[in-house]
């Protein structure tokens, strides 16, 4: 209202200021009269609706609209135009006012649904801004599994026969370089892990054998054996022992029991006919040397112990032929040599 006293005094200055004392009293003529009171009228109704249209532009925007919260992230909206400052406004209405020209429209304020658009559209853009992450619903309980081991990766086990492997290596390793007694318990560690390492029972028999302990080499020999009959060596090994033992027949039903697996072995055969022509039992023995002779053609001691059983089963024309051979290859000892050669002297015709 300050504002608008100080118009309407500016315009009666204006409208009698500067005239003297007397004129300002001096009648006016009717029709100027009625000119000058339209003027008046007229502008001071433009005032008004100037006045009344920047109280309403002036006026902020959150009076009019209803608060809005703003969004995490600030979003810039726009702001209210600038207050006119009153000697602006005042000189506006003064050119309007003399111009007689109509008010300029007041640029009105955005409607409540536009704002409120414009301000759902910058949450929504800051919203998309922010990546979030997929909310899931939680798993149906399961039945947990069995507890395994710490690591996830299986870890290879070593078997009881690797380990066996390993401790005969060390073992052999040892006796090489003179550790006798580091090298047996390396030996019997072996077999204790796993009693088929043959290895293991062979090296620990021969050492036994050497240092005269028969005994304890028949019994590994007889365990080895028992594991593993198809062992044609272990076989032959243990009979040799139970001979030297005195105990022929145990010695021929030891071989007897691996003779399908020796079939093809010459030595295991013609040991075998050894052993039946140490007991006179040399139709038997016949067999076993001819089959290992046609294995091994040239052995002249098979061939010797060959002629031996034909001259006792009578077959002195064989005999003496396989008497000649084994005479004519010279691989025999210088007694069995002379042997033979005395045989050939009886079968002489």
């Amino acid at each position: 209202m300050s504002l608008i006293n100080q118009m309407l005094n500016e315009l009666e200055r204006r409208g009698a200021g500067g005239l003297p004392d007397e004129q300002a009293v001096r009648a006016v003529p009717v029709a100027r009269q009625r000119r000058v009171g339209l003027v008046l009228v007229g502008g001071l109704a433009l005032l008004v609706l100037a006045v009344a249209g920047w109280r309403y532009y002036a006026a902020p925007v959150h009076e009019a609209t209803p608060e809005i919260v703003p969004p995490p992230t600030a979003v810039p909206l726009p702001s209210p135009p600038v207050s006119v400052a009153h000697s602006a406004v005042a000189a506006r209405v003064e050119k309007a006012a003399s111009a007689k020209t109509p008010p300029a429209k007041v640029a009105q304020p955005a409607p409540k649904q536009e704002v409120a658009a414009k301000q759902k559209s910058a949450v929504k853009s800051v919203a998309q801004a922010v990546p979030v992450k997929p909310v899931t619903p939680p798993p149906k309980p399961e039945v947990p599994p069995a507890p395994q081991s710490i690591a996830e990766a299986p870890v290879k086990q070593i078997t009881p026969q690797q380990q066996a492997d390993h401790e005969y290596r060390q073992a052999v390793l040892a006796m090489q370089q003179g550790h006798v007694a580091e090298a047996l318990a390396g030996y019997e560690s072996a077999l204790r892990l796993d009693a088929g390492q043959e290895g293991a029972r062979r090296a620990l028999v021969g050492w036994l054998l050497e240092n005269k302990r028969h005994d304890d080499a028949e019994r590994l020999l007889q365990e080895g054996v028992k594991l593993n009959p198809k062992h044609t060596g272990f076989a032959m090994l243990l009979a040799r022992l139970q001979v030297e033992h005195n105990d022929l027949p145990q010695a021929l039903a030891t071989l007897h029991a691996a003779l399908p697996y020796a079939k093809q072995q010459a030595d295991y055969q013609a040991f075998m006919a050894a052993l039946l022509q140490r007991g006179d039992r040399h139709a038997e023995a016949i067999p076993y040397y001819q089959a290992a002779l046609q294995l091994a053609p040239d052995t002249a001691l098979w061939l010797m112990g060959l002629g031996i059983s034909l001259q006792a089963t009578q077959r002195s024309a064989d005999a003496r032929e396989v008497f000649r051979r084994a005479a004519a290859l010279h691989g025999l000892a210088p007694e069995l040599q002379a042997f033979v050669e005395q045989r050939l002297k009886e079968l002489s015709p």
